[in-house]
């Protein structure tokens, strides 16, 4: 095998701050000389755009963007995407919405511990994809934005909504609670 020395991690990096990269090796009690590189995206790709800022997405203001060819892309199916943030605490349960007119829409959001949620096609429609999440732990959640097919591009909206979840209670004689929960 050609890669048996040779590891790598390509990530977006969702905030601001101090990362700490660890080195190890496969087998223990191994030891040699290692070479560790660390470079932003712009120089690993030629073309693609540095210094972008990191977009947080609001509820209640959505955003509006667009996916084109300055945008960066998955590196093997070449999906142009976009990449936002929101903070959320467990518990609280959130509706994501990704709808564009011009690209067959898919969405992904990312927990804070790296879980990922997508939806391609919310009920069959290619303009529309939706996640409704009970948050699962409390931090930064990334928002990926993105198409369905490599290449796609053109305008889109992206809105965060927080829920409510209705819990009908009914008292029912001597001070009796009984409690429907879904």
């Amino acid at each position: 095998d050609d890669d048996v020395g040779h590891s790598y991690i390509e990530t977006d990096l969702a905030e601001a701050g101090t990362y700490e990269v660890l080195v190890t090796s496969y087998e223990t009690g191994e030891r040699g000389a290692y070479e560790l590189n660390v470079a932003p995206a712009a120089a690993r790709t030629p073309g693609a755009p540095s210094g972008r800022d990191l977009t947080t997405l609001t509820v209640g203001s959505p955003a509006n963007g667009t996916l084109d060819a300055g945008d960066p892309t998955f590196e093997n199916s070449g999906e142009y995407h976009d990449f936002y943030v929101f903070d959320g605490a467990e518990g609280d349960t959130v509706r994501v919405e990704l709808s564009s007119a011009d690209f067959d829409t898919y969405l992904g959001v990312v927990t804070p511990s790296g879980e990922e949620i997508v939806n391609d096609d919310f009920e069959g429609a290619t303009d529309r994809s939706i996640i409704d999440l009970t948050l699962p732990e409390t931090g930064r959640y990334r928002v990926q934005a993105t198409s369905y097919s490599a290449a796609e591009t053109g305008r889109y909206r992206l809105a965060l909504a927080t829920r409510a979840v209705d819990i009908p209670v009914e008292q029912r004689g001597e001070g009796r609670i009984y409690g429907l929960f879904a």
